[in-house]
């Protein structure tokens, strides 16, 4: 009797064990797909333009209240949203560089000293953000880095939608404060790209041929044949039917063009010519 009731606590451990070992690894294949699911659907994203930036000059008059400023950039991004809030891709351009001691009522020339130009892939009606931060160094002397800018992504926005011409520059200065103009960032940027679905300005407008929202249906219209309608189904012209438009509307056409077959007449094509007569038109009688 003690045999058999260890054998049955025996068998109720292993099956306990069995039971959450399955469990554990149906968990983790559960993860393993989900990831797996993201990383296709990252990989599947499309960018639906590239352009370029250029970082130019920078200037500030905070320096920690110093005359004479050591600036120095750390984690100089660009920040590419998919919609105002929601990140699509960061591009660093920097993670830290270092500028010479300036009088801080000049600037400081970035164009040669960032890598420049910076490539970006753009999103239709999405958002460019320029984000650093801005320290001037007390190396030398006694105290801490003072921190003299934080450009936030909210702060310092591109207008890439306004671009109307491929591959021309446009400029732009961020100023910290609009009401003296004493600091900014200046940078110039371009759209060298649209994708096949997209045009200009901003490549935010669908190419001709392609229509919805996302611009991802495309359809051709025919002179006389079909015509596209918002969302890129065919919609057939009056003399045509069927899924490609393919058909003639009614028996009695033919042809690329749908005219009335021989003998026939009439908007609808139903009347005989004169002279023909029958149910196919096909007799011929003249008086």
């Amino acid at each position: 009797k003690q045999w058999y009731q260890r054998r049955v606590r025996d068998t109720v451990s292993e099956q306990f064990w069995f039971c959450c070992s399955l469990l554990f690894w149906s968990a983790m294949l559960l993860i393993v797909t989900l990831l797996l699911q993201l990383l296709l659907l990252n990989m599947s994203v499309r960018a639906d333009g590239k352009g370029e930036v250029v970082f130019l000059r920078y200037k500030d008059t905070g320096c920690g209240g110093n005359d004479m400023c050591d600036f120095y950039f750390k984690n100089v991004k660009i920040a590419i949203g998919n919609g105002p809030a929601v990140t699509f891709y960061d591009y660093y351009v920097a993670d830290e560089w270092e500028g010479d001691s300036i009088p801080n009522t000049e600037d400081v020339d970035l164009s040669a000293r960032f890598p420049n130009p910076v490539e970006i892939e753009l999103k239709t009606n999405g958002t460019v953000a320029i984000l650093m931060n801005v320290w001037d160094s007390d190396d030398g002397f006694t105290g801490e880095d003072d921190l003299v800018r934080q450009i936030k992504g909210t702060d310092c926005l591109v207008d890439f939608s306004t671009v109307s011409t491929m591959n021309e520059w446009k400029n732009y200065k961020f100023y910290f404060d609009q009401s003296n103009k004493n600091g900014y960032l200046e940078i110039n940027y371009r759209i060298t790209e649209c994708d096949d679905r997209f045009t200009l300005p901003g490549c935010n407008f669908c190419a001709p041929t392609y229509y919805t929202a996302d611009c991802s249906v495309n359809c051709v219209p025919t002179d006389h044949r079909h015509a596209c309608n918002a969302q890129g189904q065919l919609v057939c012209g009056d003399l045509y039917q069927g899924d490609q438009c393919a058909e003639c509307k009614g028996r009695n056409r033919e042809g690329d063009e749908c005219r009335c077959k021989e003998g026939w007449k009439g908007t609808n094509c139903d009347s005989c010519i004169d002279g023909h007569y029958g149910t196919d038109c096909s007799d011929i009688c003249f008086p």
